[in-house]
């Protein structure tokens, strides 16, 4: 997976035009969708039962060659760790969806029809799942948030570079993706259909590869979906408490086994649970 410049690039350059009816997408007439996934059905649901069947068309898919293409098994935490490696992942929601992850698919598995899918087995229902959850591009919607999400040939090739920091999470990011995608119009594109366009972001020279921002998240997301880490990733988090209380009672057990009287604490703790309670709710409001 990776494409690499064959020559200088400039900045600002259209690299790659994509018409959009060579993409894979979860967009399904109301019928289909009924016959196929159900009215309740997840945007992977109806974009792996597509996939499926055209795994199942053999030479006779559009997009035969398309699918030749893809890899044979995406290395994700998901898919690849076993429980020994999902114990050493000091993450306890992702160690978790490890943990769960092969149930999961079974019983979603169980569930579909099996000419939803193409009549394929679990192992290659699997594969379906990690191939959408790792190489599908979604289309903001224009109410907000994700209107159609696709499987787009070449351009799902690349290999991802985000934001990084020198050191400290804390400090300042610069990009190191150096390309960018966007959904192009009928009537904004010389070959009057809708496109994706691929357009270098900055300078690339000859040999460097082209890098694109798969989407800004935390580092777990993308050890489960991707299987890797990025470096020095200013969008990562880690949650290591639930609750303010559950955080407060970490730090009183911590005081009472320094010593401190619980007579002195008291007072200091419920003025701290006030205080994070009423943040919470100006928060939330």
């Amino acid at each position: 997976r990776g494409i690499i410049a064959m020559e200088d690039i400039p900045a600002g350059l259209p690299l790659v035009r994509v018409p959009l009816r060579l993409a894979i997408t979860d967009v399904m007439e109301e019928q289909e969708k009924q016959q196929l996934v159900g009215q309740g059905a997840l945007w992977q649901d109806r974009l792996v039962a597509k996939l499926l069947q055209q795994v199942q068309a053999g030479r006779e898919s559009p997009w035969y060659r398309y699918i030749q293409a893809l890899p044979s098994a995406v290395p994700s935490a998901l898919e690849s760790f076993s429980a020994a490696d999902a114990e050493a992942v000091q993450l306890s929601a992702a160690a978790a969806a490890i943990r769960g992850h092969a149930d999961k698919m079974a019983a979603s598995w169980q569930c579909c029809r099996p000419d939803s899918i193409g009549g394929a087995d679990l192992k290659t229902y699997c594969w379906a799942h990690s191939v959408v959850m790792s190489r599908t591009f979604g289309n903001a919607a224009q109410g907000g948030g994700i209107g159609v999400r696709m499987l787009v040939p070449l351009i799902d090739m690349l290999n991802h570079a985000g934001d990084e920091t020198a050191g400290l999470l804390s400090g300042p990011a610069t990009a190191k993706d150096n390309v960018r995608w966007d959904v192009v119009s009928a009537e904004n594109s010389p070959s009057s259909c809708w496109e994706m366009v691929l357009t270098a972001t900055q300078a690339i020279p000859a040999d460097a590869p082209l890098l694109l921002s798969y989407f800004v998240g935390s580092n777990d997301e993308f050890l489960l979906h991707y299987g890797f880490v990025p470096p020095s990733n200013p969008q990562d988090t880690v949650q290591l408490f639930s609750s303010i209380t559950e955080a407060l009672e970490h730090l009183w057990q911590q005081d009472l086994a320094q010593g401190r009287p619980g007579a002195e604490l008291s007072p200091l703790y419920r003025k701290a649970l006030d205080a994070g309670l009423a943040a919470l709710q100006a928060e939330l409001a």
